[in-house]
């Protein structure tokens, strides 16, 4: 079983910020990405918005191999943290070493009863482009 290191939008900006070398990944469609995203962050969509909503997007894995190598140390984002976490298990199964995902997301993951459980890194860290 593959673990993905989760880590929490204050932890992403940290790495962001400290010069490490690490790349913001935002997986959200690009209709969500327009809307804000972190400053920096690359956008490459897990799914795409279709007639009926989110599809899955046959060219990430494709994508991601031409723009990054299996040896950068990528965080990935999304809305809540979801498709993130599917896509790092996706590309440490393709063989990248270091993936982490962003617990939260840009906007919050939810309980059960649809409260914030972890804030998204809106609510935590603020930055936003558009």
């Amino acid at each position: 079983m593959i673990h993905i290191e989760q880590i929490l939008p204050e932890e992403a900006k940290r790495r962001l910020d400290a010069d490490e070398g690490w790349t913001l990944v935002d997986v959200r469609s690009v209709e969500e990405y327009q809307m804000g995203h972190p400053p920096g962050a690359f956008n490459i969509p897990w799914a795409l918005q279709g007639p009926r909503g989110l599809i899955a997007n046959p060219d990430f894995l494709e994508v991601m191999q031409r723009l990054f190598l299996p040896s950068q140390k990528l965080i990935l984002s999304c809305r809540s943290g979801n498709r993130s976490n599917h896509a790092a298990h996706a590309l440490t199964q393709l063989g990248y070493e270091t993936c982490v995902n962003m617990a939260g997301g840009m906007v919050g993951s939810r309980d059960m009863l649809g409260r914030i459980s972890i804030a998204g890194w809106t609510a935590a860290v603020g930055e936003i482009e558009e």
